[in-house]
């Protein structure tokens, strides 16, 4: 299984800094990204494609937790998982007033790039454009869900980042 780590831009720059926890507080590395969506099951099958595991759907209406959706009425609610505790919420914006894609770009960061590429690519999903485009700082390739929700995989050149973070870390020092 491909190993997919999603980057907090706010967790990375701050996960050292104490000054930054409120009150003693901490993360606790765990991560949910709640996606409003038009089709529950559509959306579903699509994250599937890219590597998530299906894990459960809720009822909203029954109070219920399924790992099948049996009901005459369409799903509200699913969760998605992958390794090191990320999970994806997909769920209708009907409850909460919220609109659909766009605006956000949500990166996951993979072992291997190409090969996670090469999945998505025989699931039938398209990225754009369609290649894993090279940059000093990572390679990746962009997708977007059925409700134009931008995803984008990754895998980091680390000796760049780390060049960044002490360039950085002797600017505070300074």
């Amino acid at each position: 299984m491909l190993g997919i780590i999603l980057i907090s831009f706010a967790t990375l720059a701050w996960s050292g800094d104490k000054d930054a926890q409120l009150a003693g507080q901490s993360f606790t590395g765990e991560i949910l990204t709640l996606l409003y969506v038009t089709d529950v099951r559509k959306s579903v099958a699509y994250y599937k494609a890219l590597g998530f595991e299906h894990d459960y759907y809720y009822d909203y209406q029954e109070d219920a937790y399924s790992l099948e959706w049996e009901q005459p009425y369409p799903p509200e609610y699913a969760e998605m998982t992958q390794e090191e505790g990320i999970r994806i919420g997909l769920t209708t914006a009907d409850e909460s007033e919220q609109v659909y894609g766009g605006g956000v770009r949500h990166y996951f960061i993979v072992e291997d790039v190409d090969s996670h590429y090469a999945m998505a690519k025989d699931n039938g999903i398209v990225a754009e454009p369609d290649e894993v485009e090279e940059r000093p700082w990572m390679n990746f390739f962009t997708v977007s869900d059925p409700d134009n929700h931008q995803i984008v995989f990754g895998e980091k050149n680390q000796a760049y980042y780390d060049q960044g973070r002490q360039k950085i870390d002797s600017m505070k020092n300074e």
